[in-house]
C-alpha cells in the first residue's frame, strides 16, 4: 500500500511538472501555424514539444512562462516542410530573452518625445488602433486648426510626394493607420514617413519637420489580447504588465506609446 501509494505521487508530480510546461503566446509576427494547420493566436498554450510552421523567415513569436520567463522564437534556418515553411520544434528552438525595458518615471506625455525618443532612427514607430497624443501642454497652437496642424509627408508607392494632414480631437492628435493612406497605390508602403508641423498656413506660412519614422501597426483588439495574457500569466502589478508588453511589442514590432498601453490596459 505504502509503494503504491508513493508512486501515485511521483506520478501526480510527473503530471503536474509537465502540464506546467505550457508556453503562452503573447506577440505573432507574421502567420504561424500549428502541425495542424492550424493558425497560432495570442493567448494560445503551446507545450514544449509542439511543432510549428512558419510562413517565412521574418515570422517572430513571442511565449512567456509563468516560472522560466520570456522566450522567442524565430526561423532561422529552413526545413522540410508543405509550401516553402519554416518548421520548428518549440523545445529545440527557445531563445530565453530576460531584458526587460524600463519605463521612464516620467512617462512619454507629448508627441514630441514619443517620436525623438528612440534608440536609433531606423526602430520604427508602432501605432497601436487610434494613437492619441495630448497636446494641451505641448506649446503647439490649438486656436486655429486651419492655420496650425500636423500633417505626414511621404512618397507614395506610386512614386507621388504626398501631405496627410493630421486630425487634432479634443485637443489631441490623433494618428492611425488611415493617416498613412491617402488612395489606391498612395500609401507609403515600407519606406520612411516624415512628421511635420505647419504653423500660420495662410500667412507667414511656416513649416518644420518634427521627426522621420517608418510606421507599424496593431489593432487594439490585439493588444488588449496581449496585456490580457500578460496579466492571466505572470500577473504583479500595472506597471510591471505594461514593462513587459512594452519590451514584447519592441522586440517584435517598434515602439509603442505607453500613454496607450496604460489606457488600453485601464480598458481590461
Amino acid at each position: 500500500m505504502r509503494v503504491l501509494v508513493i508512486s501515485c505521487f511521483f506520478i501526480t508530480c510527473l503530471v503536474t511538472a509537465r502540464a506546467q510546461d505550457l508556453y503562452y503566446v503573447t506577440v505573432i509576427r507574421g502567420t504561424i501555424k500549428k502541425e495542424d494547420r492550424s493558425v497560432v493566436k495570442v493567448g494560445d498554450k503551446l507545450p514544449e514539444n509542439a511543432k510549428l510552421l512558419f510562413a517565412n523567415k521574418d515570422c517572430r513569436l513571442v511565449l512567456l512562462h509563468p516560472q522560466k520567463g520570456r522566450f522567442v522564437l524565430e526561423a532561422d534556418k529552413k526545413k522540410e516542410a508543405p509550401a516553402n515553411e519554416f518548421a520548428l520544434f518549440l523545445k529545440n528552438n527557445l531563445h530565453l530573452q530576460s531584458e526587460t525595458l524600463k519605463l521612464s518615471s516620467r512617462g512619454e506625455i507629448g508627441v514630441d518625445e514619443f517620436f525623438s525618443g528612440r534608440k536609433s532612427d531606423s526602430m520604427p514607430l508602432l501605432f497601436i488602433g487610434d494613437t492619441k497624443f495630448d497636446l494641451r501642454h505641448s506649446g503647439y497652437l490649438l486656436d486655429d486648426l486651419a492655420n496650425n496642424f500636423f500633417f505626414l509627408q511621404y512618397v507614395a508607392v506610386d512614386g507621388q510626394v504626398l501631405n496627410n494632414k493630421l486630425n487634432i480631437v479634443h485637443d489631441s492628435l490623433v494618428i492611425n493607420e488611415n493617416s498613412f493612406l491617402a488612395g489606391e497605390n498612395q500609401s507609403p508602403g515600407n519606406k520612411n514617413v516624415t512628421l511635420a508641423y505647419m504653423k500660420h498656413y495662410t500667412s507667414n506660412r511656416e513649416s518644420r519637420q518634427i521627426h522621420t519614422f517608418k510606421p507599424v501597426f496593431l489593432s487594439e483588439r490585439d493588444c488588449k489580447k496581449l496585456l490580457q495574457t500578460i496579466k492571466q500569466t505572470i500577473g504583479g502589478s500595472k506597471e510591471k504588465i505594461i514593462e513587459e508588453a512594452y519590451t514584447q511589442l519592441m522586440y517584435a514590432y517598434g515602439k509603442p506609446y505607453i500613454e496607450t498601453l496604460s489606457s488600453l490596459f485601464d480598458q481590461l
